[in-house]
């Protein structure tokens, strides 16, 4: 919201450095920024750190999951709890992935999104007898 009342609203999700518009709107709530595209680059540069961190995990844990459904050594109940949890793990990865700000529009959702997929991933791991 401006400081005259008007709400700045958008569903064009892009990352603010690819809309000037959008950038300059970030200004409202980051005052003491002196240089924002310097600011949000930071922001972004960490988020897609982490994404690509948890991507990786994320790529290895379902290469075990079907590992583990390949060979045979689980009961389906147990598998189960293992799918359960990469739906999850993928689903948090998600929904910080196709945001399309890499957590510029809020990164401490982005960061809580990639932690959560990273600790199912890491509970499934485990139960797949996996030490990371």
């Amino acid at each position: 919201m401006t400081e005259e009342g008007q709400v700045y609203m958008s569903h064009d999700l892009v990352s603010p450095l690819k809309n000037e518009a959008l950038l300059t709107t970030c200004y409202v709530c980051h005052k003491d920024v002196s240089d924002m595209k310097a600011f949000v680059q930071r922001i972004q540069d960490r988020v897609t750190a982490k994404e690509t961190e948890v991507g990786n995990r994320l790529s290895a844990f379902k290469d075990a999951l079907a590992a583990a459904v390949s060979e045979g050594k689980m009961t389906e109940e147990e598998l189960d709890a293992v799918r359960k949890l990469h739906r999850e793990a993928q689903w948090f990865f998600d929904f910080c992935y196709v945001e399309n700000a890499e957590g510029a529009h809020n990164s401490d959702l982005a960061f809580r999104c990639l932690d959560l997929s990273e600790a199912r991933i890491s509970e499934g791991m485990q139960l797949l007898g996996i030490i990371e």
